[in-house]
């Protein structure tokens, strides 16, 4: 979905623009099991950045999967704010993050799709 549609073109777009210190995200909840989007391709191919972070979804099970995807970055703070001193860094021409963590499983993922649906079906109805 997200990378589809009026979306994706809207996204396509804007990958044909300069990053000027903006990026993209990556999350946990992307299948682990697939190729990596080809709009993360497009993106790195024009310079921009993909931050991975967690993006926990609002589930019980999904409660210990905060801070389980991500990147590492060392950063000097020289006497200015951390966000500050972050965002220097992540801006820097030769900065690449160190990422960790891995994407969801088949079985995690079917699930995870499987109850957003419900829940939104379950919403719709009152």
């Amino acid at each position: 979905g997200k990378w589809t549609g009026r979306r994706g073109a809207l996204l396509r777009t804007l990958l044909d623009s300069p990053p000027r210190g903006s990026f993209l995200g990556d999350n946990a909840g992307r299948p682990g099991f697939l190729p990596r989007p080809e709009t993360f391709l497009r993106a790195e191919g024009r310079e921009w950045r993909i931050l991975p972070g967690s993006d926990a979804l609002p589930f019980p099970s999904e409660v210990g999967r905060a801070g389980s995807f991500g990147f590492t970055c060392e950063i000097e703070t020289a006497g200015e704010p951390p966000a500050s001193s972050l965002r220097r860094t992540l801006i820097q021409p030769d900065f690449r993050p160190r990422p960790y963590g891995t994407g969801e499983t088949p079985l995690r993922f079917a699930r995870h799709q499987l109850a957003m649906q419900v829940v939104r079906r379950l919403r719709a109805a009152g």
